[in-house]
């Protein structure tokens, strides 16, 4: 059984019992443990006191965030015991995507997968590595093979993410012609949007009702 850390950057906490979920049947498969940060662009180091402050700016929704988790797996890390071992993936699951069934079927052994999204009934996303054409939840990966790589404090940074891992190591990512993820198949909850998350207190709540780790 894979050990796989997902990492959800949170702005609507009324999603996180669906997408547990989703994730609950992912928990029979893989060894999973649940990350759920901040989706933000305004922070309060008195509600993420965890939170390397350096990193924060003010458009950059949750990324930040998301390189802090990725400091605590990294194979180099001390802070968590060498939580992020070589063998373990790693898979950024936004609060609006959920897993496809099919992905659970997939024996990982590659260092990392992109793949298809499904969109919509009509649409699908395919695998398009160009910032701006891919979506978070089209790739798990090593935590080996991202190594020192980390989002870059922009629009559009998952893209760049997984086109700058692709340009380092062309060989070591499998492109798959198949769908295993969904976007957005969760409600857009009406009190929060991408930039302006819910109050802290909601999300701390909703992640511990979750069984989520929150950061």
């Amino acid at each position: 059984m894979h050990s796989v850390y997902v990492i959800t950057a949170c702005s609507r906490p009324k999603n996180l019992a669906q997408l547990r979920a989703s994730l609950d049947e992912a928990a029979k498969v893989w060894a999973l443990t649940w990350w759920v940060v901040y989706d933000a662009n305004i922070l309060n180091p008195e509600d993420v006191p965890s939170l390397d402050r350096d990193y924060a700016r003010e458009e950059f929704f949750g990324k930040a965030q998301i390189n802090h988790v990725l400091e605590q797996l990294s194979p180099s890390s001390e802070s968590l015991d060498n939580v992020g071992e070589s063998d373990s993936y790693v898979y950024v699951l936004d609060d609006d995507n959920l897993i496809h069934p099919a992905l659970l079927t997939l024996p990982l052994r590659a260092p990392g997968y992109v793949f298809q999204q499904q969109v919509s009934a009509q649409q699908v996303r395919e695998v398009d590595l160009r910032p701006n054409h891919i979506d978070q939840a089209q790739f798990i990966l090593k935590c080996s093979l991202i190594a020192d790589l980390r989002y870059q404090q922009k629009y559009g940074a998952d893209g760049e993410f997984i086109c700058a891992l692709h340009s380092r190591y062309p060989s070591e990512l499998q492109l798959l012609p198949s769908t295993l993820c969904f976007y957005n198949r969760l409600a857009w909850h009406p009190s929060a949007t991408s930039c302006h998350i819910a109050a802290p207190q909601s999300l701390a709540a909703a992640a511990d009702q979750s069984g989520a780790h929150l950061l």
